[in-house]
């Protein structure tokens, strides 16, 4: 009773801030490290190996910050609790290992914030943040955020990543990737690609896509997006609307790959051009041109925007042919008045003498 009370009373003065040379630690039946500086030791050879280099440390749980050393330089301010957390950091500094064997095998690296059971199992290296059970549970590199049961469990040597979600980036074992989904399979609702050390001004190679049936940007009067609209009806076999936009787009170029048969068949020897006579009639009788969606139709289905393109550059290459066939009809016109004209001096030439 007496030693839990001194303990306790121990810790309660370190949390006040007063300075301490005294590493407060379990007394039998077990035997914790005493040889720090301003440190807590809490349990079965918690901080073992501590010397006088072990300073402001936090080791709670059987064997958790096992072989730590200290770092000399400066303050190690590391927190490990847990059985068997920061088991083998010797002298690294500023970590937080919370959970059973959470940065077990971790050694001198630093900064790091591994929070979860066999968090950052295997991980050696620095400043990464793995949040969840086995979060990084493989990966030996820096500067990672791994959240989530599993996520970036076998991402052995990447770095720079930002994985999100159960299972998230389970699989994936590239860097600079960024990575959002829920599952342990290999299609991530959005999987995208930082660039990284890019110089100012340069292009950027970031990439980012979006593995979704549908996807909405822009919000109504209340705030919200609102429902997807209903494409049934304009969908046709093999095409579906993906991403869907309430509000206007502004952008400096917008290109259309449109589908094969581009209008220049208009050109063929054997396109049949509509006489404008029949044009007319068309026009007359229905109110816009031939082969054109009616005034109604935009109105209901709207315009796709491929589909009205190549209906325009087709009217623009027959209306092309026809004014050719007028010009050349006028030239021989102009042909023809030039030799009235002819005949008409000859014949005013010779009712003259």
């Amino acid at each position: 009773m007496k030693s839990k009370f001194l303990l306790a009373a121990g810790l309660f003065v370190t949390a006040l801030g007063y300075s301490q040379n005294t590493t407060y630690y379990a007394t039998s039946p077990s035997v914790a490290g005493s040889g720090g500086n301003n440190s807590v030791h809490v349990g079965d050879q918690a901080g073992i190996s501590s010397t006088s280099n072990d300073q402001v440390n936090v080791f709670i749980g059987y064997r958790s910050g096992q072989n730590h050393t200290g770092s000399l330089e400066q303050d190690d301010a590391n927190v490990f609790i847990g059985n068997y957390s920061g088991y083998g950091n010797t002298t690294g500094i500023k970590n937080v290992m919370i959970g059973n064997r959470a940065g077990f095998a971790s050694s001198t690296n630093n900064f790091n914030v591994m929070i979860g059971s066999s968090a950052g199992y295997n991980n050696t290296e620095g400043y990464n943040v793995m949040l969840g059970a086995s979060a990084g549970f493989n990966n030996n590199e820096k500067n990672n955020v791994f959240i989530g049961y599993w996520s970036g469990a076998n991402n052995y040597s990447g770095k720079n990543n930002v994985f999100i979600g159960h299972y998230s980036g389970y699989s994936e074992t590239g860097s600079n990737v960024f990575c959002l989904q829920n599952s342990s399979g290999n299609k991530p609702l959005i999987i995208g690609k930082f660039e990284i050390g890019a110089e100012p001004n340069v292009q950027s190679e970031s990439e980012l896509k979006f593995n979704a049936r549908k996807v909405g940007i822009g919000f109504d009067s209340n705030g919200e997006f609102g429902s997807f609209a209903n494409t049934s009806t304009w969908e046709t076999s093999g095409f579906a609307y993906r991403f869907f936009v309430r509000g206007g787009i502004l952008a400096e170029e917008v290109r259309i790959r449109t589908q094969a048969n581009w209008p220049d068949y208009v050109f063929a020897s054997d396109y049949n051009l509509m006489p404008l006579t029949q044009v007319e009639e068309y026009i007359s009788e229905n109110g816009h041109l031939p082969n054109m969606p009616s005034a109604a139709e935009v109105e209901k289905e709207g315009i796709a925007l491929g589909s009205i393109v190549k209906l325009q550059q087709e009217k623009i290459e027959e209306l092309t042919l026809h004014l050719i066939e007028q010009n050349k009809k006028i030239e021989a016109l102009e042909k023809q008045n030039a030799k009235l004209e002819e005949l008409k001096a000859k014949v005013e030439q010779l009712l003259n003498k």
